[in-house]
């Protein structure tokens, strides 16, 4: 790729950027389409489309254009992880365990490949399993909120009060501007009792 080329590229990507910061996704995923008509390895940029199109109700279009994308890059773990969210957006736990475990085998302590994991166990209530995922990602990771509700609401399933309480807890600590907060707190209460 030349010079020109890749400050053409940059400008894309920047101004898909400012067009996402003004809500604008219609602009941004024509800029970052026109960014891959340029350089289709762009592993940035296929992931921000991915996103774009997963959040804004094309999660079909997005597992498509992730799908190929993976088979194109097939060492990037990144590509991979996004493949997966879409998938367990899509309701689709087992589609999402291939890209999880290739993911896996490349980066074995991964929190962001863990954490899908734990997701993907959850979604097929395959609840302790979850929870190991869980705690694995937050070996690795121990500030992410996420991961702390996730092993909440899977130690909630097992019934285990104790457990939710304390990755409740934790989830706070991480997160002390949580817009669910007081939902929270009230759930702690409830716990306590």
């Amino acid at each position: 790729m030349t010079e020109s080329m890749m400050r053409d590229t940059a400008s894309l990507f920047n101004a898909a950027a400012d067009a996402l910061a003004r809500d604008d996704t219609e602009a941004a995923k024509g800029l970052l389409r026109e960014l891959l008509d340029v350089d289709p390895t762009d592993v940035e940029a296929i992931r921000q489309l991915g996103r774009i199109l997963r959040d804004t109700g094309s999660s079909n279009a997005a597992e498509i254009l992730l799908t190929s994308s993976v088979e194109d890059n097939p060492a990037s773990v990144e590509l991979m992880l996004e493949l997966a969210d879409v998938r367990l957006a899509l309701g689709d736990p087992h589609g999402a365990s291939g890209p999880i475990k290739r993911a896996l085998s490349l980066q074995p302590n991964n929190a962001e490949t863990l954490y899908l994991l734990g997701n993907a166990f959850l979604d097929l209530k395959h609840h302790d399993e979850a929870i190991r995922a869980y705690k694995a990602s937050l070996d690795t990771d121990p500030f992410s909120a996420a991961t702390w509700y996730n092993l909440a609401m899977a130690h909630h399933a097992l019934g285990d009060r104790d457990g939710e309480a304390q990755a409740l807890e934790a989830y706070l600590r991480c997160d002390p501007a949580a817009i669910d907060r007081s939902e929270v707190e009230a759930t702690l209460k409830q716990l306590a009792n």
